[in-house]
């Protein structure tokens, strides 16, 4: 099986800044809902709902960016696929036998 090279040093440089810039941008919805929702939450609640999200949403983007080949092969799946999938599924239920 040929190894997929790893990527160059800018490359992955490039997907963290670019993971955290999204995290810390997309982390304003959390903390725009909340204020939505009770507009008398005070300023420590929600700085500390915009570090949180931050956070965490910085770690997601990091495991989209970092993962393409994964995602592409779970996200999204064409009907064909899917039957073929479904069929695969059954085809092996199908010979465990019952008990």
């Amino acid at each position: 099986m040929i190894e997929k090279p790893e990527p160059y040093k800018w490359q992955t440089r490039l997907r963290s800044i670019i993971s955290i810039v999204m995290g810390v941008v997309t982390a304003l919805f959390p903390v725009a809902v909340a204020y939505g929702v009770d507009r008398n939450l005070s300023l420590t609640a929600m700085l500390a709902l915009y570090v949180g999200s931050a956070v965490v949403l910085s770690f997601a983007w990091g495991l989209y960016f970092d993962r393409p080949e994964e995602l592409q092969k779970r996200l999204p799946i064409s009907s064909q696929e899917h039957r073929r999938r479904k069929k695969e599924f059954y085809d092996w239920l199908d010979s465990q036998g019952r008990r």
